[in-house]
């Protein structure tokens, strides 16, 4: 009888085991896509950063070279080529 009692826990226990395995599963599983969506969401920042930086600079070169053609055309006018 006392075997009987003994394999009736085990048997218990084996199905707690069992149900908490799939639980931790599910929550690994969980982890991992979250993990997933915030590497490409990382990577999606880090471009549109990327993306800004750039068009600042080119902004910055397009009025310098205005700055630039506006003082050459100043030049010129002062000189009475125009």
């Amino acid at each position: 009888m006392q075997s009987n009692s003994l394999y009736d826990k085990a048997y218990i226990r084996f199905n707690e085991v069992k149900h908490l395995s799939i639980v931790l599963a599910e929550v690994e599983n969980s982890i991992f896509r979250l993990s997933t969506a915030i590497k490409k969401t990382q990577k999606r920042a880090n471009a549109l950063d990327n993306v800004r930086f750039i068009t600042a600079a080119l902004d910055e070169k397009e009025r310098e070279e205005f700055s630039r053609q506006k003082i050459i055309k100043n030049n010129k006018e002062a000189a009475g080529e125009v």
